[in-house]
């Protein structure tokens, strides 16, 4: 029989949740944070110009689907989101509801993330509480990871696979459909690792 306490593979699940002390967020974990927010935004960014596009091409079909693909799993992600803060016995605030009803709480999460860390980051604030700090900066990177995986498979893979079949269909591939669809991959790419 092997060892569980001696091999960290096989350690039970409730040690590996505890928090190493000395880890910290760096420049680089708020490079990779802002960078990931950047490109949530420009993926509904370019979904919308796409949409607008289909539509002033003469496309309205194809116009309706992108935006409907587009606004239908933000809705639904915004919800869940929501619904997590209660969970967690969050007291949901007016800007935090406001964001969620402007269909923005990823960002307000990502914001949070980005206070968090930047206050962690500065030892004297979180000398008495960094187990607790780090703790939640972790619950709050990991709710934002699992947000945007439902974001990616509701959202990112039947966007993708409707452009792929607009541009079979009509025949043309706008440029901002080539930014769009690449952004979308990305997305999906990164949401299965």
């Amino acid at each position: 029989m092997a060892n569980f306490n001696q091999n960290p593979v096989l350690a039970p699940a409730n040690n590996a949740c505890k928090p190493n002390p000395s880890v910290k967020y760096t420049l680089c974990d708020g490079v990779v944070t802002v960078l990931s927010l950047v490109l949530y935004v420009a993926d509904i960014v370019t979904d919308i110009i796409l949409g607008v596009k289909y539509i002033n091409a003469g496309y309205f079909e194809w116009g309706t689907l992108t935006l409907m693909l587009c606004i239908l799993p933000s809705i639904l992600t915004q919800c869940i989101s929501l619904r997590w803060h209660q969970l967690d016995q969050t007291a949901i605030s007016l800007p935090m509801a406001f964001s969620h009803v402007l269909l923005l709480g990823i960002v307000h999460r990502y914001a949070a993330i980005l206070n968090l860390g930047v206050r962690k980051s500065q030892k004297k604030v979180f000398q008495a509480n960094n187990q607790q700090a780090l703790q939640l900066l972790c619950h709050y990177q990991s709710d934002v990871c699992l947000l945007r995986l439902f974001e990616s498979f509701l959202e990112s893979a039947p966007q993708l696979l409707l452009q792929l079949y607009a541009h079979i269909a009509t025949g043309y591939l706008y440029d901002i459909q080539r930014m769009s669809g690449c952004l979308e991959g990305d997305f999906l790419r990164m949401s299965l690792k």
